[in-house]
């Protein structure tokens, strides 16, 4: 796991920090702070910096928090649909 994250990072810089951290909000099984600790790992061997990584993380996390939420309401309401259909 850890060199699938250090490879991700390093193929694909700031978009790769996006990705990981919008899916760890969606799907919360992947830990924030295994991908923020190798992405400050990888700005001392990369042109990455800390604060790029900083603001990357920061997009991530507003696009997975907007995103999980839409989802989750989106799911709710598609559920309360069918279940009002279903017992009328």
């Amino acid at each position: 796991m850890e060199q699938y994250i250090i490879n991700f990072v390093n193929d694909f810089g700031y978009l790769g920090i996006i990705l990981l951290i919008t899916l760890e909000n969606v799907f919360p099984p992947i830990p924030s702070e295994v991908i923020l600790t190798f992405a400050g790992f990888i700005t001392l061997s990369s042109k990455l910096t800390v604060w790029g990584s900083v603001l990357a993380a920061t997009i991530g996390a507003v696009i997975g928090a907007d995103w999980g939420s839409d989802s989750i309401y989106y799911w709710k309401l598609s559920n309360h649909r069918t279940l009002r259909t279903s017992n009328q």
